[in-house]
């Protein structure tokens, strides 16, 4: 490893262990969305198509596609499993560009914030983060999961692997672009919460950017990206959407937002299925 290498991986390396500890999302409160921290989830009446699995004690939906090598992860955000609008993404991804193997994990362990989505802001927000850390700490227990589950399905037969993340997800989806490029070809994050600029020479793999309206610009993210990466990194932002509208807090009834999230569905397709070639 040349001195340069290890100096760069030295400072990421200090400033992850901030964002892992959440000391991050204080520090740079400006860059969150203001109402990712006050809008409530919106009940879902969506009905799952898949089926759920354990992997030791963590479980796992899995989308009726079994038959693709390629699988995606999609990681949650901060309000968990129990929402199903991030498993009608997932349904609905699962069906694009010849289809792939579509997972939610649910690295909460069916924990929610007070055990009730409706006590939400909470009245502190170091408490919340403090829970963040607890039920969902990349250091201890997210990053573990995602190794699990890659050799999991790796016997099972998968040859390739994504991850795409929702607010809370997004930031977990970073790290795993950083951290476990061994493991994942191409990862996207969409509304994410946290994306600092200083992170992006740290990214290892073809990533696909999906901020909205609300969330802090990032392009200069996206040409640090595009430096490393050439045509495999992607920008799309969403102007008319809030933060949130593909996970928990967004409405799919809405119209404006039915098309988006529709939009949104076909653009992760194509990006993933130009990335992810082996297991068409």
């Amino acid at each position: 490893m040349s001195l340069k290498h290890f100096s760069l991986l030295a400072t990421i390396t200090a400033v992850l262990l901030v964002a892992v500890n959440c000391g991050i999302l204080t520090q740079h409160a400006d860059s969150v969305p203001e109402n990712c921290l006050k809008r409530k989830p919106i009940q879902s009446n969506y009905t799952p198509e898949g089926s759920e699995i354990t992997l030791g004690n963590l479980t796992i939906y899995e989308t009726t596609e079994k038959n693709s090598t390629r699988l995606i992860i999609s990681i949650y955000d901060a309000f968990g499993f129990s929402n199903n609008n991030v498993k009608e993404v997932a349904d609905r991804l699962s069906k694009v560009q010849g289809g792939f193997r579509v997972i939610v994990p649910d690295f909460y362990r069916g924990e929610f914030w007070h055990g009730d989505p409706d006590v939400f802001p909470p009245p502190d927000m170091e408490d919340l983060l403090a829970w963040l850390e607890e039920v969902g700490s990349w250091e201890d227990r997210v990053q573990w999961d995602l190794i699990n589950i890659v050799e999991h399905y790796r016997a099972e037969g998968v040859e390739e692997f994504a991850v795409y993340g929702m607010c809370w997800g997004g930031t977990m989806s970073l790290l795993a672009s950083i951290y476990l490029p061994d493991y994942l070809r191409v990862a996207a994050y969409i509304h994410p919460t946290l994306i600092p600029d200083e992170l992006a020479p740290a990214v290892r793999i073809p990533t696909f950017l999906m901020p909205t309206m609300e969330d802090p610009d990032l392009t200069q993210f996206y040409e640090i990206l595009r430096q490393n990466f050439g045509n495999n990194t992607a920008h799309w932002r969403f102007e008319d959407m809030l933060h949130g509208f593909a996970s928990a807090r967004g409405d799919f009834s809405d119209p404006r937002t039915a098309l988006r999230i529709e939009e949104m569905i076909n653009l992760l397709g194509f990006f993933f299925n130009r990335i992810l070639n082996i297991g068409k």
